[in-house]
């Protein structure tokens, strides 16, 4: 279940609303990823007991359709009037101000305490302070799966309302989730927490 507070906004729309994705979703963008030093955590994890394999193995075996399907979904709620952002970067946090809500897609490495934005990794403390002070909408962490960010992002922002999941979800399924409650925001009036509780009940998701 995600975890809420402060007062609820009224009549999101999808154009109320910026998607950040960080995820490598080209060949070229895969590439500089992948050829980045200190190298990238989420390769890390993702390919950690492929051996054997090129660069251009992973991306062409591996990677390819995972980059297309992410890069389908967002073309998707692009399409409904939100803002996506590719190649998300920190400094790409102050393009937030003036949206109603913030989504971010991106990797979280639990033992480092550390997220994984395009341009590297940091921890959640650098993330929180490069986010513009006056911001005053809401937060959706749920697809980086970090209750500790929440927890920092609260205690920087106490007065904003902050999405998140107690529990993993996988990022294809994170973006099927999205991809229905922009719609929903799209076919009814409704506010953003609203939208995203009756997704989650609609997908039968606990």
């Amino acid at each position: 279940m995600a975890n809420s507070t402060a007062t609820r906004i009224a009549n999101t729309l999808p154009i109320d609303c910026l998607l950040g994705c960080s995820f490598p979703l080209t060949k070229e963008s895969f590439r500089a990823v992948y050829d980045r030093y200190p190298p990238s955590d989420f390769f890390a994890t993702q390919f950690s007991e492929l051996t054997g394999y090129s660069r251009e193995d992973l991306w062409r075996e591996i990677y390819a359709d995972f980059a297309s399907d992410i890069s389908a979904g967002l073309s998707r709620i692009a399409g409904y009037g939100c803002r996506v952002i590719r190649d998300f970067t920190l400094r790409h946090l102050q393009e937030i101000c003036g949206f109603k809500v913030f989504i971010l897609f991106s990797h979280y490495n639990k033992m480092l305490n550390k997220l994984e934005l395009s341009d590297g990794l940091y921890s959640k403390g650098d993330f929180a302070a490069a986010i513009p002070t006056y911001y005053t909408g809401i937060f959706d962490l749920t697809v980086c799966n970090s209750s500790l960010i929440r927890t920092e992002i609260k205690n920087t922002f106490p007065d904003n309302q902050v999405l998140s999941f107690g529990v993993e979800i996988e990022i294809i399924p994170g973006m099927l989730i999205h991809d229905q409650l922009i719609q929903n925001l799209l076919k009814t009036e409704i506010n953003y927490l609203d939208s995203f509780m009756n997704t989650l009940e609609d997908l039968n998701i606990p």
